[in-house]
């Protein structure tokens, strides 16, 4: 068992003072044990970095040993822990201690304990412990090429007519392959430094095609040879992350070397021709997450294995704000917009000191300029990112941020395993502004022969256009109507977005549970400089059913335009809102526990790993042009 049950008898007081309640009770204290089979408790495991239980934990009783804990989880995995105890465990808690925390039987945190009070100290020192989650070690690996599989050293240069032949200190590693690229570096002449394709093998020689080489008799310099995955031009991203694992993690602590949890991404291929050598595994697993346009989950289990997915777009549950104390804000940030997106290839500097740039990629999101005017953002990479990589990098970002996104957090959320991924937020009830057409698309309407429709990205406030109406005189009592399905409590306002080309009162709007003439509005055009918010208070209306909206054509004049944009109610009424849960911020004390939540994107980390790409090139000044 995770706790000691002892049976209690409790006499009353105030009003009940006169009674002794006979029947015992439960208390539950606090007991640290070893179980490996107990898997359905609020606990916490401690082991050795080899997997050796030393111990558990519970959560969740009356006299808990935890003063108290606060541990992080995001879509990417575990982020960090903090906790203090009210005395020391009856099992070793060192450097490297492996924790892993289950909630609701389920492993929710997986990481390390990294800062810990050591023996020695005073007796008023607090028993505070810090850890990580598993994850954060990998920005302490750094991608390096494998001894004597990758990286060799050079014994001799010999020009063989167009041709060089590389010796090498030991036979040539039998993954590699003709078609293959590699690097000369810090060879006794700089001619011969730079990129390479194997023609063929032999031994422990490498034959490329290169007219200008020359011969190197003495030791001296080294080879990189780029893993195939990198520069085969039809890999899935998903290849260049099992390379990664299996080649790079194995020694790894706590991390678990398998792919077995990587799906397979053959729609989305590199291009070719990339270098990820002298970078971490975190900004290398940034890489891929943006190559893969952010649509995919990469993340690091609570058990150490790594996992790629397709984020799922269903629902996993629905949340009412003001259910147990869960009470929600929401938030939108319009300074993150990006709509036009130029991506330049970085060369190496110039002799005057310039860094030449040459343009890979130009994307832009025309609807977003439309709406918020031009918002630029440069990407800068390495010379080289083929087309292909540039491109997606570019659509990665527009994306994400063509659009404002909106935010929601929880300060008290519900206790218990939360789920990376799309949740259904109920708001409190209110009088809120809906919209029941953004007025996109012409689907759902109908419109006469008499009257001209279409939808415009010349002219619109909000989405990606408006509707445009172009019509004469014979559009005279004839009507444009739209059928739906909305139930409303207490409509207090409508609102819509117009422009004409005439002033005017020459059409009506209406709304209506059979027909939407039932509740006709006329509606006056003052002026044909800009659209304006036409705002209708409608409290009185005897409605709680809207199944029709519509225009009513009067007396129009010849050759008449008018732009409609997003039909808009305000009623009594609660908001839904889809939202990705984005980090969950578990918070335990021995009173109280309760979750803060965060949904929203994750901003993109795509500069992180490309200043850390430029920056080695420059470091290097590796010779990244075609000999």
């Amino acid at each position: 068992m995770g706790f000691k049950t002892i049976r209690i008898a409790a006499r009353g007081i105030g009003m009940f003072a006169s009674k002794i309640y006979s029947e015992s009770i439960p208390f539950q204290t606090w007991e640290d044990f070893i179980d490996e089979n107990n898997s359905g408790d609020d606990r916490l495991d401690f082991r050795t970095v080899s997997g050796t239980l030393l111990g558990s934990i519970p959560l969740g009783i009356q006299n808990t040993k935890f003063r108290n804990l606060e541990f992080e989880v995001d879509e990417f995995g575990s982020k960090s822990i903090k906790f203090e105890l009210n005395s020391l465990p009856n099992f070793p808690l060192e450097r490297f201690t492996v924790i892993r925390i289950r909630i609701d039987g389920i492993d929710t945190f997986g990481g390390y304990v990294f800062k810990y009070p050591r023996q020695g100290s005073s007796q008023n020192q607090k028993l505070e412990f810090q850890g990580l989650g598993f994850r954060e070690r990998l920005k302490k690996v750094t991608i390096r090429p494998t001894i004597d599989k990758h990286f060799y050293t050079i014994q001799s240069i010999t020009k063989a007519g167009l041709n060089v032949e590389v010796k090498l200190n030991t036979d040539v590693h039998p993954t590699i392959n003709p078609g293959d690229i590699f690097y000369i570096k810090s060879a006794l002449n700089s001619r011969n430094n730079g990129k390479y394709t194997v023609t063929s093998i032999m031994g422990d020689t490498l034959i490329a095609l290169r007219p200008d080489g020359l011969d190197q008799p003495i030791a001296q310099g080294t080879v990189t040879v780029l893993p195939s995955q990198w520069t085969t031009a039809t890999t899935p991203v998903s290849e260049v992350l099992k390379q990664i694992i299996l080649e790079y993690l194995p020694q790894v602590k706590g991390i678990i070397a398998s792919t077995g949890g990587i799906t397979a991404t053959p729609t989305v291929p590199l291009g070719g021709g990339i270098d990820l050598e002298g970078i971490s595994i975190e900004k290398a697993f940034d890489f891929i997450r943006s190559m893969l346009g952010g649509q995919w989950n990469l993340v690091v289990e609570p058990d150490g294995r790594i996992t790629l997915n397709p984020k799922s777009t269903s629902i996993i549950d629905k949340i009412f704000s003001s259910y147990d104390g869960q009470i929600f804000d929401f938030e939108e940030n319009l300074d993150n917009i990006v709509n036009i997106v130029e991506v330049n290839r970085k060369k190496e500097k110039a002799e005057d000191g310039s860094t030449p740039m040459t343009l890979g990629a130009l994307r832009t999101n025309e609807t977003s300029i439309a709406k918020y005017g031009p918002m630029e953002e440069p990407i800068d990479v390495p010379a080289y990112f083929t087309d292909e990589i540039c491109d997606k990098l570019a659509i990665a970002k527009l994306n994400s941020r063509s659009e404002p996104k909106e935010e929601g957090s929880a300060k008290k959320g519900k206790w218990k395993y939360w789920k990376v991924g799309n949740y259904s937020i109920v708001t409190e009830e209110g009088y809120y502004k809906e919209i029941l057409n953004e007025m996109d698309s012409l689907d759902g309407f109908t419109i006469p022969s008499e009257v001209s429709g279409s939808i415009s990205s010349a002219i619109f406030i909000t989405g990606a256009g408006s509707l445009k109406l172009a019509f004469g005189n014979s559009a005279h009592e004839k009507e444009v109507k739209y059928s739906l399905n909305k139930r409303v409590t207490s409509l207090r306002t409508i609102f819509l977005y117009v422009y004409a080309n005439k002033v005017g009162t020459y059409f009506k709007f209406g709304i209506g549970k059979d027909s939407f003439k039932e509740h006709l509005f006329p509606i006056t055009i003052n002026q044909t400089t800009n659209p304006e918010l036409i705002a209708l208070p409608v409290s009185n209306l005897p409605i709680d059913q809207i199944n029709e909206f519509g225009f009513l054509f009067e007396n129009p004049q010849d050759v008449t335009e008018v732009y409609i944009d997003e039909v808009a109610i305000e009623s009594y009424t609660s908001l839904h809102k889809t939202q990705p849960l984005k980090l969950i911020k578990y918070k335990y004390t021995p009173y109280n526990k309760y979750c803060e939540l965060t949904f929203g994107v994750n901003s993109s980390k795509q500069e992180n790993w490309l200043a850390a790409l430029n920056a080695k090139i420059e470091s290097q000044s590796m010779a990244m042009k075609e000999r």
